[in-house]
This record gives C-alpha cells, structure tokens and sequence, in this order.
C-alpha cells in the first residue's frame, strides 16, 4: 500500500519541493494552499498523515488542527512546519512533530517515513511518545 500525505502550505515553491521529494520514494502528495480545503479533502478521503504550514490563509494550521482533532475516527498524524522560531510547544499543537523552516530534506523524509510506518503497523497504546525534529539552527548557541 502507497502512503498518500496531504501537504498545506500556501508558498507553491515549499509544496513543490516536498512533493517531488515525496514522489521519488513512491509516496503520494496531495496538495493543498489553505486549511479549509485540506480539511474537506481529508473528511472526504483518508490519508495516511499530514504535513502542514502554521501560517496560511482561510484558515491557519493551529485552526485546522483543532478542528481535525475534533473529527471522529482515528487520530491522523500531522508534522507541523513553521518559519516561526518561537511555536508553541508541541503537545500544545497536537501535533506529531515540528520541523522549523528552513527544515532539513533528509528530516523530513525520515519523519514521514516513520509516520507512515506506524499508520501500517498494528495498533498499539499510546505511550505518549512522539518525535520531535528541531532544526541544528534553532539549537545552535547564539554566537558572543
């Protein structure tokens, strides 16, 4: 089975790049520019996780969390990227990871991979356990 990953961001050059990321691992993308109509997508036809953009139009990525959180069925699981070096912490999104822009390629396709993987796996408890990517430019010390 093809994991297929709903992508909300509203610069077309990000949705580009993670797309043709995404399609040389055989992984499905289905883009979106606002919130609203990847909320609509995603009520209408299951993907196997999201990645989507805290600051967009129609409706930002904190209201499309709330809102997707607040839908029956199983929890989907959602990497939250923002060029916002000050995000709220992570539990606080929902979310399932968080990738600071300008994120890492490689950090990125490891964390959807691991994402779809446990979407393919049988379900287990949650052990409240999630992994969070942080970009080395956000840990990195400030120079004196």
């Amino acid at each position: 089975m093809t994991a297929t990953v709903v992508v909300v961001d509203n610069d077309p050059d990000i949705l580009d790049l993670i797309t043709a990321l995404l399609s040389e691992e055989n992984i499905q993308t289905i883009t979106f520019r606002d919130g609203l109509a990847a909320l609509r997508c995603i009520q209408a036809h299951r993907p196997t996780l999201a990645i989507i953009d805290l600051a967009m139009p129609v409706m930002d990525g904190r209201e499309f969390i709330e809102r997707l959180r607040k839908e029956p069925g199983p929890r989907l699981p959602i990497i939250v990227m923002s060029a916002d070096l000050y995000a709220p912490p992570i539990d606080l999104l929902q979310a399932d990871a968080y990738l600071a822009k300008p994120f890492d390629l490689e950090e990125l396709l490891e964390q959807v991979k691991y994402l779809a993987s446990q979407q393919s796996e049988p379900a287990t408890p949650d052990t409240g356990e999630r992994l969070s990517l942080i970009s080395a430019k956000q840990i990195a010390p400030e120079p004196l």
